[in-house]
């Protein structure tokens, strides 16, 4: 899988200063302005958010797919990712995202960092429901948009500790949803590419996600989206 050896990275669920957030940032392939962006996500990143395994699995494996083993191995180190990495443990997001922000560059070179995010995240429900637990889940699915959103709600509350989702449909046609989580900027591109992801997958028609609502609470942020299909 190209998971780097030894011990967890030495972050962990640690408290990080500004300046080791930024040394990280100006190894990630991005602007300026979004390595400012990368940094502070990292320093303000909530230490009790968990993220189940299985992302870390399918982003390694998505990595070397596309850039070979020694590529792999590089960004794995970088981002101290843990030598072993169970699907459905629960692990520091934080490390995730560090793994995140490295990846992304590299499976979608030559559009911004926040563009790249976006087309990764349309992977990670199709990683979920490869899962035993999703692959149940999928097949209570179907193809209808507001089911299918509705239970990517769970889906999302099961795969990231922490976080809290939950939506409402306002319409034959559109969806609310209202979410508690981790404080970047990045999430609004973040979700978008999720929701394509998710619909996609499930053959339901493309979405429209507009986010309509951000405000920080605390050590995340609430953020609230409209859906339209």
């Amino acid at each position: 899988m190209g998971l780097s050896e030894g011990e967890a990275g030495t972050w962990g669920r640690k408290p990080i200063t500004m300046g080791e957030a930024a040394s990280f940032a100006a190894r990630v392939q991005a602007s300026p302005r979004e390595r400012e962006a990368v940094a502070q996500t990292l320093f303000e990143f909530p230490l009790e958010c968990e993220v189940r395994g299985m992302f870390f699995v399918g982003l390694v494996n998505a990595v070397a797919s596309v850039a070979g083993h020694a590529e792999t191995q590089r960004i794995t180190e970088l981002a101290e990712v843990p030598s072993s990495v169970l699907p459905f443990t629960l692990h520091p997001h934080r490390d995730f995202y560090k793994l995140f922000f490295l990846a992304s560059p590299i499976l979608h070179p030559r559009v911004e960092l926040s563009e790249a995010m976006r087309r990764v995240a349309e992977t990670f429900y199709p990683t979920f429901r490869a899962s035993p637990i999703g692959r149940t889940m999928s097949l209570l699915m179907g193809n209808q948009p507001r089911r299918v959103l509705e239970r990517l709600a769970d889906a999302y509350n099961i795969s990231v500790a922490w976080n809290s989702h939950a939506c409402e449909a306002r319409s034959e046609t559109e969806l609310i949803w209202r979410c508690r989580v981790e404080p970047t900027d990045f999430y609004e591109h973040i979700f978008t590419g999720i929701v394509h992801g998710t619909l996609e997958s499930h053959e339901a028609p493309s979405p429209r996600v507009e986010l309509m609502e951000r405000r920080r609470d605390g050590d995340g942020q609430r953020m609230v989206f409209s859906i339209r299909w």
